[in-house]
């Protein structure tokens, strides 16, 4: 598996919104491994979403979108 799975994840947050961001960016931590079962966790402050995914307390991948206000 490649890590286009974990903009699957920032795409899930995307379909609940209905503004578009006007920049995405995603840091790939490591990869999502056979039996993980990963946490998404988002968070919201002023034009900025970050969106975590982890494995218990080990970072899988973290993103942050920001919209034009």
């Amino acid at each position: 598996m490649n890590n286009s799975i974990h903009w699957a994840a920032v795409e899930d947050v995307l379909g609940g919104l209905a503004a578009v961001p006007a920049a995405a960016e995603l840091e790939y931590h490591r990869p999502i491994l056979p039996g993980q079962q990963p946490r998404l966790v988002t968070s919201r402050e002023g034009d900025q979403i970050g969106v975590w995914l982890l494995d218990g307390t080990h970072r899988l991948a973290s993103a942050r979108l920001t919209f034009s206000q």
